[in-house]
């Protein structure tokens, strides 16, 4: 679209308008909303945001913006706890943001959440872990996943360099206790296993034993290549007509 279809020209009439009466009104609205909302709870004013840090309220500023946007007076939205589900696991109630934080739930919290509302057995929504999850990495007597590792105290590089190192064939004590630039004490790679030799086959004909690649590099062969010679054997020539007979398409260019 050119630039010209998008704008138009006013009349200075219309441009005193804009500025002297609808200008001021939008500045107006943007201070206003720019300016922090005074409530009064309890004899006290303050803003929002201030109530919701208030240490004798339990309401976070998102749930007490809502409460407020859905006419809550200000002491029931302060006063009037959130309405969270508790599950019982283990011998245990806790909300499922506690059950999150605790150290024998082994998914991460949005996976608990969602299987939680799934329906699925308390226990095995947290300790169940997930198909694509990485496997379990054993240092120190602990069992525990790489990017676990990368958090712990003792992981003296970042991840990325652990899993280098890992590659290169350090122990996981060594990938993560050695610091960053450290070369390994043995940098031999173990030995690869020795090659499986390869097993040639022989073939006799005219009292003379061979394999395929000499016996067509021999002139009395009449074929040019072994993978011709191969499949004439494998349709069950006779070992002697399948050696000296000559193709039909190369008899006929003769």
């Amino acid at each position: 679209m050119p630039r010209s279809a998008q704008c138009a020209w006013a009349t200075l009439r219309a441009s005193a308008e804009f500025v002297y009466t609808i200008l001021p009104t939008i500045v107006a609205n943007l201070m206003r909303r720019s300016q922090p909302r005074i409530v009064e709870a309890f004899g006290q004013l303050k803003t929002v945001r201030e109530w919701s840090e208030d240490s004798r309220y339990f309401v976070d500023r998102r749930c007490l913006y809502n409460r407020l946007r859905l006419g809550w007076s200000m002491e029931d939205a302060i006063t009037t706890p959130k309405c969270e589900t508790r599950y019982e696991a283990f011998g245990e109630i806790r909300s499922a943001g506690e059950w999150a934080k605790d150290p024998r739930c082994l998914v991460s919290p949005r996976l608990l959440f969602t299987r939680l509302g799934q329906g699925h057995a308390r226990e095995e929504a947290m300790t169940r872990p997930r198909a694509t999850d990485p496997p379990l990495v054993e240092a120190f007597g602990e069992c525990k996943r790489l990017f676990e590792w990368s958090r712990d105290p003792r992981c003296k590089i970042a991840r990325g360099a652990v899993e280098g190192r890992i590659s290169l064939g350090w122990t996981m004590e060594e990938a993560l206790t050695a610091p960053a630039g450290a070369k390994r004490s043995s940098t031999r790679k173990p030995p690869r296993p020795p090659r499986p030799k390869r097993v040639f086959r022989f073939f006799e004909g005219s009292g003379e034993r061979k394999t395929l690649v000499d016996w067509v590099r021999d002139p009395r062969c009449a074929v040019k290549s072994t993978q011709a010679l191969g499949y004439r054997l494998k349709a069950g020539w006779p070992f002697e007509r399948a050696l000296t007979q000559v193709d039909r398409f190369e008899a006929k260019v003769l």
